[in-house]
């Protein structure tokens, strides 16, 4: 199933939910929330909802990644009716802890988003750390 990645001035569809950007650089998309409601999924698939809220990539030991911050439900949605997910970049005013990005505050940043389960890759299932 394609993905579609976009931003302001970019919009890319790619097999696989990684993003190259240019300089050989590829981004994870990681997720720490395995809960899924059906119902909300449900609702989110009758209403086209395949908004996903992505940080801003960081590094985390020469690899980089991005994190859900909202929109896990409509990421299943996207998945279910296998259409492509509508990614946008969150930015402070969204989540607060997106600042600690910048700052390089990772570990916080990263406990500060945290849903409850190891963070994984939100395509293979696969543990990150």
């Amino acid at each position: 199933m394609p993905w579609r990645l976009r931003l302001p001035g970019l919009d890319v569809t790619f097999n696989h939910l990684v993003i190259t950007t240019g300089n050989e650089t590829m981004t994870t998309i990681i997720t720490s929330q395995d809960h899924i409601d059906d119902d909300i999924v449900a609702a989110k698939q009758t209403e086209g909802d395949y908004m996903v809220l992505l940080s801003p990539e960081f590094e985390v030991d020469g690899e980089t990644y991005q994190v859900v911050i909202d929109g896990h439900h409509s990421l299943e949605a996207a998945k279910r009716d296998g259409v492509e997910p509508d990614y946008e970049i969150a930015t402070s005013q969204d989540h607060d802890a997106i600042g600690m990005i910048a700052r390089g505050e990772i570990d916080a940043f990263l406990e500060a988003v945290y849903h409850g389960h190891d963070y994984r890759n939100v395509i293979t299932g696969e543990w990150v750390w």
